[in-house]
């Protein structure tokens, strides 16, 4: 899921006025004051509308990993509750998740320390600590899953060459993850947790970019490999090549297993490029030309067979440097490309995701200078096919993606 943390971003920025606006915008709530120093939030919302938002801050002398609950959507939210002990250095992560009778899980690591989580075993139990695993420095790409008292979770540790992908399981009512073998990757990593607790990994190396980072003039894109880990599964699949050489790489998850993988192939003139991979499929379909762009995509998937994928390409002869683009798949067919904005957006992806009645969701944060910024969303509304601006909601402070 990616548009969750941009609205996760908003609630714990919205208290910096922005010029010529009130302090909040309405219909927004201030989870985290400024003198917390609030940053890397990641939010999940339960089908019943419960939800929990997990971010780290500033504790007593140090650095900590805070949550805060409500029970339904638009219901007050609970006060902050600090899950991990105090740190000299930032968490890296979080990483949350919640399940339909809001039971949740969030995972962080703080350096040189092994990887860590918190669990409630139900809506308003306390919070109880549970190691997760030991392992080489690193924690990129954490997600999270929680389904039926059942939590997922994934992250890639190690530097360089020396690069794995974790996955590890926990049964909530028994209090114990239970850590597979890892996966070699190479390069940067996209991970996916799906809600049958599938694992998808997508790399792209050596040096390429990650999601949201293009490849620079320096780095050396690499050959593109995909890998899953099913929730019955002893193990990681065999990894398989997408392309020789790509970077940008990007995975999505649905709750049914259904997978798809993005990224920007650079085998001859650079363009984005999917593979989809349908629940209970043994393979990858052939990988399809999406469109060009400067940024690689982010792609969603859901169980009804759709896709969606967007992206930030140059904007010929507009006022701003960067278009908003997105592409859908109904079916067997990707439709036309759409045009959704104009931005300011530089380095910033477009977050994507697609739920399982069909409807769709393009985020991006627009930059308008310091102090400021936009977040511009999108929504494809089933059965209606052209997406509809859902409204710039303004942030204050220097917006972090």
């Amino acid at each position: 899921m990616r548009v969750l943390p941009i609205l996760a971003a908003i609630l714990t920025t919205a208290a910096v006025p922005v010029a010529g606006a009130s302090a909040t915008t309405p219909g927004t709530q201030v989870l985290g004051a400024p003198e917390l120093q609030p940053a890397d939030p990641d939010l999940a919302i339960a089908p019943s509308g419960a939800q929990v938002i997990a971010f780290t801050g500033r504790s007593d002398s140090g650095f900590a990993v805070l949550a805060r609950s409500r029970a339904r959507a638009g219901g007050p939210w609970s006060p902050s509750v600090r899950v991990s002990p105090v740190a000299r250095t930032r968490p890296a992560g979080p990483a949350v998740a919640i399940d339909p009778r809001g039971a949740a899980v969030v995972m962080w690591r703080t350096p040189d320390e092994p990887v860590r989580s918190a669990v409630r075993r139900s809506a308003g139990a306390e919070w109880t600590r549970l190691s997760v695993a030991d392992g080489p420095a690193g924690f990129e790409s954490p997600a999270v899953a929680l389904t039926e008292g059942t939590a997922t979770a994934a992250w890639v540790d190690g530097r360089g060459s020396a690069r794995h992908a974790r996955r590890a399981v926990l049964d909530v009512a028994a209090g114990a993850w239970r850590v597979s073998a890892p996966l070699a990757v190479d390069g940067a990593t996209a991970l996916s947790v799906g809600g049958d607790g599938t694992v998808a990994a997508v790399w792209a190396g050596p040096d390429a970019g990650g999601p949201g980072v293009d490849a620079t003039a320096d780095a050396t894109p690499g050959p593109v490999g995909a890998s899953r880990h099913a929730p019955a599964a002893a193990g990681w699949e065999a990894p398989v090549k997408l392309t020789d050489a790509g970077s940008n790489p990007s995975a999505d998850v649905a709750d049914d297993g259904s997978t798809i993988a993005g990224w920007k192939d650079v085998v001859g003139t650079p363009v984005n490029r999917a593979a989809l991979r349908p629940a209970g499929s043994a393979g990858w379909s052939p990988p399809e030309d999406i469109g060009g762009g400067l940024f690689g995509p982010s792609v969603a998937v859901n169980g009804r067979g759709e896709a969606l994928v967007a992206w930030l390409g140059p904007n010929d002869g507009g006022p701003a440097p960067f278009d908003v683009f997105a592409r859908r798949r109904r079916g067997d067919a990707w439709e036309a490309t759409v045009r959704l904005d104009a931005v300011d957006a530089g380095g910033s992806n477009a977050l994507v995701d697609l739920d399982d009645l069909g409807n769709g969701f393009v985020a991006v944060l627009d930059p308008e200078g310091p102090g400021s910024a936009t977040v511009r969303d999108f929504v494809w509304t089933r059965p209606a096919p052209a997406p509809a601006d859902a409204g710039g909601l303004a942030v204050g402070g220097d917006g972090e993606r």
